[in-house]
């Protein structure tokens, strides 16, 4: 695939502190943690990722299952932001670049047939989960509520956009993804889009956003990786296994977890105007 960028006619303006300034419109598994790292490095900071769901901004993923049923709230899931990669924010590329109209986008790309390889191996297992890992991402709460979450803003996302439940079907789902660096290149303006490989580093990139070039090696990382993964999933099945054999046994313990889930943690975060 080639990789290219969009002709500037103009530059852009600065976007208030406050708002988005890049979004990333490529899918998870791009290059996304290392343009993430990218960011901050370029004072892009804080950078909004997947991993801000799953460790670090408790009740998140109610914002994103509202934000699967129509009902965004941008300001408040972005509230201290200035850039955003990864799924799910990558799935609203188009609804972030209209309500933050001053951001620049920047649209990751990677051979699709290595891409769907390297999702299969590692994100994607803990959005469909096979048994006995299912039983442990069902039964606790916030497994419980990413697993939803994921699904109704990746995975099975049913508004005719995405894998729409098709990731397995490898022919549709590269139509998917081909159709997504399509649609991003025909709804973004070319002055405020880049389409970009991390083999590139940090020369196209610095230059679209206007910045420096760096004087430490460009990130090239993976925040979760196919071994990493399979530890995890181990870790579930043997979780499951337990919860299955000694439920008798567990039936309080998951009880008590639901009880202090539901009154200290399920906390959805107050909206902005809130």
């Amino acid at each position: 695939m080639n990789v290219e960028k969009g002709t500037k006619s103009e530059k852009a303006p600065i976007a208030p502190a406050k708002s988005l300034q890049v979004i990333g419109a490529g899918y998870g598994r791009t290059g996304t943690n290392s343009l993430k790292e990218a960011l901050v490095t370029l004072g892009y900071s804080h950078c909004y990722h997947m991993e801000d769901i799953f460790l670090h901004k408790r009740g998140h993923e109610n914002l994103w299952l509202n934000v699967s049923e129509g009902n965004p709230d941008w300001d408040t899931i972005f509230e201290g932001c200035k850039a955003a990669v990864d799924f799910p924010a990558s799935n609203y590329y188009k609804e972030l670049a209209e309500h933050y109209p001053e951001s620049k986008v920047i649209l990751t790309t990677r051979d699709f047939d290595k891409w769907h390889t390297s999702t299969y191996d590692t994100i994607y297992q803990h959005g469909d989960p096979p048994f006995p890992q299912i039983i442990t991402w069902k039964l606790f709460p916030f497994l419980n509520r990413f697993n939803k979450m994921t699904n109704a803003c990746i995975w099975d996302r049913k508004d005719g956009k995405f894998f729409d439940g098709h990731f397995l079907d490898k022919e549709a789902c590269r139509k998917t993804f081909e159709d997504h660096l399509a649609d991003v290149k025909k709804s973004i303006p070319a002055d405020r889009l880049l389409c970009w490989d991390v083999k590139q580093g940090w020369e196209p990139l610095c230059k679209f956003l206007d910045k420096p070039v760096p004087k430490e090696p460009f990130p090239h990382s993976q925040l979760t990786d196919g071994p990493t993964m399979k530890k995890m999933s181990q870790v579930f099945a043997v979780v499951g296994v337990v919860i299955l054999v000694a439920f008798p046994v567990t039936i309080p313990v998951l009880s008590l977890l639901w009880a202090v889930d539901a009154l200290f943690l399920n906390k959805t975060p107050k909206t902005k105007a809130g």
